[in-house]
């Protein structure tokens, strides 16, 4: 038992710091680009989502996450909350974010969420996207390490008439890095509306 905690320790502190690596050559890029082996994009047409190795690793080994020592488990979330800003954030941010997932309580559920992530609830309500019928404006943090831009793009392309904006300077947590832009954005998209009816 200790052997396999001690192999998947070994194996996520590999996959943080490929993700590291991957992020940062992205943000050296100044482009999404597609993701090498330990970060799978899936790009066909009929599937939006990735898989990190952050994931991955929690996936195949929750319960060794799940009893990761306080002080590493805390570490980890902010690690991982940190990935989805592009600005940097205030302690005090920081600890609102971390604060519901560093206690017995919070670990459990934390590892638990990620490792139920799976693209297949995705896909079995992809197909209804195109029966939206009312107004939809997609925003999407430019920097978003989390899930790629062009995701936001294929969505809005299978939601009728749906608006897409990408959010410069934002990260997967937009309503944190920019949410100036947001409350312009949707007062616009709002107005637009309220004219064409």
């Amino acid at each position: 038992m200790f052997q396999l905690r001690l192999q998947a320790a070994l194996d996520l502190a590999a996959s943080i710091n490929t993700a590291e690596t991957l992020l940062a050559d992205e943000n050296r890029a100044g482009a999404t680009q597609p993701y090498g082996d330990d970060r799978r994009f899936i790009r066909h047409r009929h599937h939006i989502g990735t898989i990190s190795p952050f994931s991955s690793q929690v996936r195949s080994h929750v319960d060794v996450f799940r009893a990761l020592p306080a002080s590493i488990h805390a570490a980890v979330v902010r690690a991982y909350i940190r990935s989805a800003h592009c600005r940097a954030m205030s302690e005090d941010d920081m600890l609102e974010y971390v604060r519901p997932w560093v206690d017995e309580v919070g670990q459990a559920a934390f590892y638990q969420q990620i490792s139920q992530f799976d693209r297949r609830y995705t896909d079995e309500v992809e197909s209804q996207y195109s029966s939206v019928r009312c107004p939809t404006m997609i925003l999407w943090g430019e920097e978003d390490r989390w899930i790629p831009i062009e995701v936001g793009r294929r969505l809005r392309e299978r939601i009728p008439f749906a608006r897409f904006q990408a959010v410069p300077n934002a990260g997967h947590l937009v309503h944190e890095d920019a949410p100036e832009a947001i409350v312009g954005a949707v007062i616009g998209f709002l107005s637009l509306a309220v004219r064409s009816h």
